[in-house]
């Protein structure tokens, strides 16, 4: 009895240790200070309701793999297979979307033709590509046109926008379209076509480091399925679960478990990369 107890424990330590860290796999923004009771301490650890009813949920289904193949420690391991799983099979979305990088090369081009082929000054092209401005970008450049009608500076209202779409693309544009507000309007043509054509070989890059992290994080899906059903086969064949059903077989059935969703959580975190750090900041002034 004391060693099946000290089995449950080290077990149960181990499962809530690779909870905490699949929870905590995905960053959360922090909320104000409130009353907790218990179960919002408990939601809280988790990560999300989310992940607490999913935990409950893989509780239930060990406790139902427990009474069928007589691993107990099923019934720590089905809360780490069900948040892990739903974990690995969620979709991981780009810092940015690639909807909206392509809006900035599809916005740039505009302003191009607009100041080239318009002949308008640049705060009026900016103004009257709100017209024309994709979806993804609709928002943000309609904020930048009231910003500018409100006569807030240029350089401002660029800092601002940049900010909103919170990727160093839009820096770069931002930044260009400030120093070229302080040119010539033959200055600033020539820097917004320069511009264009870095934002369209920025995007189809971007697109393409994309497409090649989708086949890790596919992978990664795959050998999670293939994992558990082999898991649920061996439980069911008594020649394989045998060795399973003891007390030190129970601790090495967790520890493995334990150890290969945590590498298949590594695996997915390094195939979604790092974002490009961003350079500008709205307090401080673009040196020409």
């Amino acid at each position: 009895m004391t060693t099946t107890l000290t089995v449950l424990g080290l077990a149960a330590g181990i499962s809530i240790a690779v909870l905490l860290i699949i929870a905590g796999a995905t960053p959360t923004a922090p909320k104000p200070r409130t009353h907790r009771n218990t179960w919002s301490r408990i939601r809280i650890l988790m990560g999300s309701t989310r992940r607490l009813q999913l935990a409950l949920l893989g509780l239930a289904l060990g406790i139902g793999a427990m009474l069928i193949s007589e691993w107990v420690m099923m019934i720590v391991l089905g809360p780490i297979i069900a948040v892990g799983l739903v974990a690995f099979f969620r979709e991981s979305t780009p810092r940015i979307d690639l909807e909206v990088l392509t809006a900035l090369d599809t916005w740039t081009r505009s302003l191009v033709g607009l100041t080239v082929g318009g002949g308008l000054t640049l705060t009026d092209a900016i103004t009257a590509s709100l017209d024309s401005a994709p979806p993804a970008l609709r928002g943000s450049v309609s904020r930048l046109v009231a910003r500018i009608e409100a006569q807030q500076p240029l350089e401002r209202a660029m800092r601002l926008w940049a900010d909103e779409i919170d990727d160093r693309l839009a820096d770069v544009i931002a930044a260009t379209i400030i120093q070229g507000s302080r040119l010539r309007q033959g200055g600033v043509a020539k820097s917004l076509s320069s511009l264009a054509d870095s934002v369209q070989d920025h995007v189809r890059v971007r697109e393409d480091v994309e497409a090649e992290r989708a086949m890790p994080r596919w992978v990664v899906r795959v050998v999670a399925v293939i994992s558990t059903g082999m898991l649920v086969l061996g439980m069911l064949n008594p020649a394989t679960a045998a060795p399973y059903a003891t007390p030190l077989g129970q601790v090495v059935l967790v520890l493995l478990v334990g150890a290969f969703m945590l590498t298949l959580l590594w695996m997915r975190r390094i195939s979604a990369g790092r974002p490009i750090p961003r350079f500008l900041n709205i307090n401080e002034e673009l040196t020409s």
